[in-house]
């Protein structure tokens, strides 16, 4: 007797023993089944990192100066870098840095160029970190949402304040998923003061431009000014931030004991509004904020999409009944994922069905079961 013929005797033999082993495994394939990961590409890392960071108006010479030399400096000696490439353009710094092959302790080497790039010295100007990005395939957007007021087509300065104050809300409980890894925003603008100079009343003051200038970049202070020598020696920090129009209206730009005391409101109209964009992104023929919700690398599509679209029929319930706020879910990239598992199950079922047809015209009906069973 072959070896083989040895091993089948021996299961044979005990019925008990392969029925067990048999629902093992079927559960197991079940079990598996159910709480395996589902994507729509492999999870693949790849070896670069991108650092992005902004200065407001700065010309690209400024910025290639100011942000995108500190930032290569800091980056170009850590152990595990390869190559450091950059592009500097008005306001924007992108910085890709380019990782070794098969580093064996690549998450520290991206840790320490996250952390060189939030080490970098930047201009009192840029107020925002620079923001790190380490591309996954399996950490990417895999739904759009567009909060859009449906009672504006173009956004007034008050409009836009009312629907970015829902959209930063939803904002805030999608990053509080543990299956959302961030949420980038398109078409949210950053709130800005605008100052708006009349050279008619100027003129009549006698006050030069560039006089405003100078005050308001003067007297609009955040910086560290030592310590106070004391037994627990706390920090001080000179504040003196022009951040409200009240602030502004009020701020001196002319006086002195023989001259008339002209305050900034006399000379020039200062409103907040928001940041100026060459665009306009409409939804349904409204002007709208959108939310990309990236997912976190240990979920899946379906896990990450499903607490996604719970989340949002919550905020939908909770917070938008009886306002003029819409919300819309676009580009789900789970209908292509869910699709192709649907075919998979669809040339399983017909496969079974197939092989089961055979097994019973090949063989009787109790054989035709087991070996079905078996398959």
């Amino acid at each position: 007797m072959s070896f083989l013929e040895k091993i089948i005797a021996y299961f044979v033999d005990r019925h008990l023993l392969t029925n067990l082993m048999f629902g093992i495994v079927f559960i197991g394939g079940v079990f598996a089944w159910n709480n395996t990961s589902k994507e729509e590409m492999p999870d693949v890392t790849f070896d670069f990192v991108r650092i992005r960071a902004r200065y407001s108006g700065a010309t690209a010479e400024e910025v290639e100066h100011f942000v995108t030399k500190p930032l290569e400096e800091q980056v170009r000696g850590i152990d595990g870098v390869y190559r450091v490439t950059s592009t500097s353009s008005d306001g924007s710094s992108n910085v890709s840095v380019e990782l070794e092959k098969n580093l064996p302790n690549r998450d520290e080497v991206i840790m320490d160029v996250r952390n060189a790039a939030l080490d970098a010295r930047m201009p009192d100007d840029v107020t925002d970190d620079p923001s790190i990005r380490v591309h996954k395939t399996s950490q990417r957007a895999i739904i759009d949402i567009a909060l859009i007021d449906t009672q504006t087509h173009l956004h007034t300065v008050a409009s836009r304040k009312h629907l970015q104050e829902y959209a930063h809300a939803l904002e805030n409980q999608l990053l509080n998923l543990p299956e959302i890894n961030s949420v980038d925003r398109t078409n949210y603008l950053q709130e800005e003061i605008r100052i708006m100079a009349d050279p008619a009343k100027l003129r009549k003051f006698d006050i030069p431009f560039n006089t405003v200038m100078r005050e308001v970049s003067t007297n609009h202070v955040r910086q560290p000014a030592g310590s106070i020598e004391i037994k627990s020696e706390p920090k001080v920090t000179l504040i003196s931030e022009l951040d409200t129009v009240e602030k502004l209206n009020d701020l001196i730009i002319q006086g002195g004991f023989d001259g008339q005391v002209v305050k900034l409101g006399q000379v020039a109209e200062v409103e907040k509004t928001y940041k100026e964009t060459k665009s306009i992104f409409k939804v349904n023929g409204h002007e709208a904020v959108m939310l990309r919700a990236v997912k976190n690398s240990s979920f899946g599509i379906l896990e990450a999409i499903d607490a996604v679209q719970r989340k949002v029929a919550g905020y939908r319930k909770n917070n938008l009944e009886g306002t003029t706020i819409q919300i819309i879910t676009l580009d789900d990239e789970s209908v292509d994922l869910k699709n192709r598992l649907s075919l998979i199950d669809t040339n399983g079922a017909i496969g079974v069905v197939l092989i089961l047809l055979m097994l019973f015209i090949c063989l009787n009906f109790n054989s035709g079961a087991w070996v079905a069973m078996g398959i």
